[in-house]
């Protein structure tokens, strides 16, 4: 039945009816920790205790669903700068900031042109237009890479199956980027197709004149090979406690040199 209501649903022309559709199905047939309203052209997603407004330019429903992914071990207190590697178009940014308060300054790297308009475009829709956004990846060292866009979540410098279209794009080092940057307090979530290996190589010295607490998506394929077995080596070379998070074929490895992990993380 699911199938055959994907196969229809499919066949919808892009719209206020498609729109209508998935508001309706969403709130009426998903368990949520938000509800879904649109307002022209706004997502509005209400939480309990806040609510997010985002660009109707991308559905945003399944994205803001995998927040939990990498928040298991987001630090207590005053965190000084949140860093979004593959930011996409901001809703993990507008959720943390909602959420947690404490959260002070935002950078955002965000290489794909449409994704990075709508990140902006939704900074501002819920006052955080002071974040600072990146038009460049990170990697090791400084250079231009070929990078696949127009794949949403997964563009990307690791090229994908079948015929795609690319750009040039700038990287760089976080230790470059943040040079200088001693005794914050930083959460960084990773969550970059594949690159994820090299932009933890370019962040040695961040990581070590600072608490910093890591949060990577690592159920890419590099080489044939998913990279959390070389995440989770990567980081406790740096001297970092890892736990990590299995969900299905979803993996997060934790790492921070300020707490001390003792188990994996469970649901």
């Amino acid at each position: 039945m699911k199938k055959i209501i994907s196969w229809l649903f499919a066949k919808v022309p892009a719209g206020y009816l498609k729109d209508s559709i998935r508001k309706f199905y969403y709130n009426s047939f998903e368990k949520n920790e938000f509800d879904i309203d649109l307002n022209g052209n706004t997502w509005i997603m209400r939480y309990p205790d806040f609510t997010i407004h985002l660009s109707r330019r991308f559905f945003p429903y399944h994205v803001l669903r995998t927040n939990f992914l990498f928040l298991h071990h987001f630090p207590i207190g005053k965190v000084d700068l949140l860093v979004d590697a593959g930011a996409y178009i901001g809703t993990f940014i507008c959720y943390v900031k909602k959420r947690f308060p404490h959260v002070e300054a935002v950078l955002a790297f965000e290489p794909d042109p449409a994704n990075r308009s709508c990140l902006e475009e939704n900074l501002q829709l819920n006052g955080f237009g002071d974040a600072a956004v990146k038009e460049m990846g990170l990697w090791s060292k400084e250079e231009t890479l070929s990078f696949y866009i127009d794949q949403k979540l997964a563009s990307s410098v690791v090229p994908g199956k079948g015929e795609q279209k690319k750009i040039s794009i700038n990287v760089g080092a976080l230790d470059s980027i943040l040079n200088g940057v001693s005794g914050k307090r930083i959460f960084i979530k990773m969550n970059i197709e594949g690159a994820e290996l090299k932009a933890l190589e370019g962040s040695r010295e961040l990581i070590r004149n600072n608490k910093v607490h890591l949060a990577i998506a690592a159920d890419h394929t590099v080489d044939g090979k998913l990279t959390v077995t070389a995440v989770e080596e990567l980081c406790r070379s740096m001297g970092l406690s890892v736990s990590t998070f299995r969900i299905g074929r979803l993996i997060t490895v934790y790492a921070s040199n300020e707490y001390a992990y003792d188990s994996p993380v469970t649901v």
